[in-house]
């Protein structure tokens, strides 16, 4: 085919609307191209692992481990292939260990390390599926506080790993996680559960100390006998009175005994015949 421009019907002929198609159509058309070779390279390449399929031994391992029962069938595979402990699930990723973690089932988890040994290959507790989960996440997802005990004493797993969310195994930890599962993971915090006792104690020095102070206090003012000979007619709380009578019984047997008479001062009657004289006397002047 002739080219538009030389053709009888050229370009400069064709109506606004087709040159303005014509146009879009060839600035998108490389990447079109493109974005069809894209497509085309990852058809190919899924068509070509789709061409491997799964062995059946491995197969049956990942139909049979994804159950979280220990079974004969699981030993002999593992034993003929220990490599299977490391296999993962091609949905979530998880391994056997991973599945014996979500189920709680720690004589499953025991046995795929120790066969796995015995047939000379590792299994290693801190593999992460496709989400970073390792078999702590998924312990402590589901509650099973006994297999992450195993986990981490007997088989040193790491407490301090982060899923591809960032978070730790410890994060993961239901409400009613016991505060020995929360110290082995490294919960930080364990002082929101341990913690009420230092308040209290702080709380118990404090109001000591005011009570403290304020009997010091109250035992000064009842050792002032014009201040306890003004309160005798007040009303007053009875442990504000027997405060005070102790204090004044304390002081009184503490105090020297004192003469009946004194020589140099005067009677109660002598003060009140002066007294009486010196009204008389004023009475006069007025």
């Amino acid at each position: 085919h002739e080219p538009l421009s030389s053709s009888p019907r050229g370009w400069h002929r064709a109506p606004g609307s087709l040159r303005a198609v014509c146009c879009i159509v060839v600035q998108i058309a490389p990447k079109i191209a493109r974005f069809l070779g894209h497509i085309v390279q990852s058809r190919g390449r899924l068509s070509r692992t789709a061409a491997v399929p799964l062995e059946e031994a491995e197969h049956r391992w990942l139909v049979k481990a994804a159950g979280g029962r220990w079974s004969s069938e699981l030993h002999g595979l593992l034993l003929g292939d220990a490599g299977l402990a490391a296999r993962r699930d091609f949905m979530s990723g998880f391994t056997a260990l991973h599945w014996a973690a979500k189920c709680g089932n720690c004589d499953m988890a025991g046995k795929i390390i120790e066969v796995a040994a015995k047939a000379g290959g590792h299994v290693n507790v801190n593999a992460k599926s496709y989400g970073g989960y390792t078999a702590l996440h998924v312990a402590a997802m589901h509650g099973r506080e006994e297999i992450i005990t195993m986990l981490v004493r007997s088989y040193n797993a790491k407490t301090n790993l982060r899923d591809y969310s960032g978070k730790k195994p410890h994060q993961y930890l239901q409400d009613g996680a016991s505060f020995a599962v929360r110290h082995l993971l490294g919960d930080p915090d364990l002082h929101s559960a341990a913690g009420p006792s230092l308040p209290i104690r702080k709380n118990a020095k404090i109001a000591a100390s005011i009570l403290s102070s304020t009997s010091t206090f109250l035992g000064v003012i009842s050792d002032d006998m014009a201040f306890y000979d003004l309160t005798k007619g007040l009303r007053k709380p009875s442990s504000l009175n027997k405060l005070l009578a102790a204090s004044t019984a304390k002081e009184t047997r503490n105090q020297p005994a004192k003469p009946c008479c004194d020589s140099g001062g005067d009677s109660p009657e002598q003060e009140g015949q002066e007294r009486a004289a010196s009204n008389q006397n004023s009475t006069k002047c007025w």
